[in-house]
């Protein structure tokens, strides 16, 4: 979707990007506390997948994983 929007609109898609994922996170968080069969389940490890496929895209987190893997500050 990027490639065709001008770059004016780039920090506002990477906003909705971090709001989705910090969204998808905290539904996360909650189904794990709040249903036991959850963890360990096939649902669970998909979220976590997609969980894990959002790093990327969330500048803040991938900024300080780049950082924390490089030795810079």
């Amino acid at each position: 979707m990027l490639l065709f929007i001008s770059k004016n609109y780039d920090k506002m898609f990477h906003h909705i990007t971090e709001a989705v994922f910090f969204f998808f996170l905290l539904e996360f968080i909650i189904l794990i506390i709040s249903n036991n069969k959850f963890t360990g389940s096939f649902y669970f490890y998909l979220d976590l997948v997609s969980l894990i496929s959002l790093l990327p895209e969330v500048e803040i987190i991938w900024h300080a994983i780049i950082y924390s893997i490089s030795g810079e500050s």
